[in-house]
């Protein structure tokens, strides 16, 4: 949150196998939403670091497709 504060960023993800617990996912997301920040979070992939893998992939080609 802080980071996100200091960035001046509003949307937050959350991956990562700590989110597979459902109890500490929605907890997290109804804190963030409370500060007012989007939060996005796997649906249809993995949480886990199957998940963070596609992330970073995802980056690379916006990256290599120079839109960041």
């Amino acid at each position: 949150m802080k980071l996100a504060d200091q960035t001046r960023t509003n949307t937050i993800v959350l991956s990562g196998g700590v989110f597979q617990n459902r109890l500490l996912l929605e907890s997290v997301i109804e804190k963030l939403k409370l500060e007012g920040k989007t939060v996005l979070s796997a649906e249809k992939y993995l949480l886990n670091d199957g998940g963070i893998a596609l992330g970073q992939t995802l980056v690379a080609r916006l990256y290599i497709q120079k839109k960041i």
